[in-house]
């Protein structure tokens, strides 16, 4: 009998641990998004085209999901995950605003933020609580702490250079004085990186996108952008910075200068010409079709046709027309997989007024390349879906 009544006491007391273990604010698990939810965010939208108004709106309820009663660390998941299907609802075109405006709404603890699950989101999750935290001066030498605790993943390549993107955004906001000293900001995540060379192009990515054609990349929101101007790169500064990186570092350095020659008729050509002679061409075609998505056709209702049309009509060599089509093919598909769909498609080379060897050659490259050596951080989770649609038929 008091074998019996210790195995019933053991038991228990087991019972107890687990319960505790499973439902402890260490692991914030899965924490169902409530439709209440989603239909609030729905009625911030309306059938004008996204505005800062609308961002504004979906976060403040996300805010206020996660300053509700209840563990800490499950209420904040959910106010991720409901933003997560929200912006899935609404065909990404939120995404990438909404993560970075709510990371600096809500100001997160550096404790809080290791224990989220961030590895699925869009990319913003990740850089734009790098830009809060490490922009502010008592944080300034967290950097190695933050990539080291956050970013750096053996299993995730992605975020870590995601992370080291964001850091390029983080040497933009911080108050660091010449570009030079950003170069050298940069040039530091040598010394702890999972993949330096590539690494340290993403930080130069980073940093030449956040000047932007104007001065400023277009893409960040109020709270991101620095208090003050700072110092803006010449275009041959710029170039400069990409002509001396090591080969995978240019590659993600090179379709940011972009920025600086796109706003006088005619730089787009001179651009063309510095990337063909420093044999960048390739990546130069990439910054290309990124431009034209920003600036041109962003209204378009043809909007990778024309895209893909205006790359191959431009001067340059076949590698900068074949650099433009394939960030076109990419861009095509994540729009693809972002709106929900789970199904496989190729773009359509057939319906491109000419040099539709090039279409199709990009077409090929595309999907054949293996997706985890992408150069683009966005790129290689949406290729690794498309391939699992491709082989698995989901």
């Amino acid at each position: 009998m008091r074998r019996l009544l210790f195995v019933l006491v053991a038991a228990s007391a087991l019972a107890t641990v687990l319960w505790v273990l499973t439902t402890s604010p260490t692991d914030p698990g899965t924490y169902a998004v409530e439709k209440r939810d989603l239909v609030s965010m729905d009625a911030c939208t309306g059938d004008e085209k996204k505005s800062q108004d609308q961002v504004d709106c979906v976060v403040d309820i996300a805010m206020g999901i996660g300053t509700r009663q209840g563990v800490e660390l499950k209420r904040w998941q959910q106010a991720l995950d409901t933003m997560e299907e929200f912006v899935i609802a609404h065909e990404f075109q939120y995404g990438h605003d909404l993560t970075h405006d709510f990371f600096f709404a809500s100001k997160l603890d550096y404790s809080l933020i290791q224990r989220l699950n961030f590895d699925r989101r869009d990319i913003g999750f990740v850089h734009s609580w790098q830009e809060w935290f490490l922009g502010q001066k008592e944080n300034y030498g967290k950097v190695q702490e933050v990539y080291e605790k956050i970013c750096r993943s053996e299993q995730n390549l992605e975020l870590a250079e995601d992370c080291s993107h964001g850091l390029g955004h983080v040497a933009y906001r911080q108050d660091l004085g010449t570009f030079a000293d950003r170069i050298r900001f940069c040039d530091s995540l040598a010394g702890f990186a999972h993949d330096p060379e590539a690494e340290v192009g993403q930080c130069y990515a980073g940093l030449l996108m956040s000047h932007g054609p104007h001065g400023e990349d277009p893409t960040l929101t109020s709270n991101e952008r620095p208090s003050g101007p700072l110092p803006r790169p010449t275009r041959d500064e710029a170039a400069q910075l990409c002509k001396n990186a090591t080969p995978k570092a240019a590659e993600r350095c090179w379709p940011w200068v972009v920025w600086f020659y796109y706003d006088e008729p005619g730089l787009l050509e001179k651009y063309f010409n510095v990337c063909d002679a420093s044999g960048a061409g390739r990546w130069c075609g990439e910054g290309i079709a990124r431009y034209l998505f920003f600036y041109l056709y962003s209204t378009s209702d043809d909007l990778y046709v024309d895209t893909m049309n205006t790359c191959l009509d431009f001067p340059g060599g076949d590698q900068t027309k074949l650099g433009c089509a394939i960030e076109v093919v990419r861009i095509d598909i994540e729009d693809w997989m972002r709106k929900g769909n789970r199904t496989y498609r190729e773009f359509d080379c057939s319906v491109i007024r000419e040099h539709n060897g090039i279409c199709a050659q990009a077409v090929e490259m595309v999907f054949s390349t293996p997706c985890e050596v992408a150069q683009d951080v966005e790129w290689m989770d949406v290729c690794i879906r498309n391939r699992k649609a491709k082989h698995v038929g989901v």
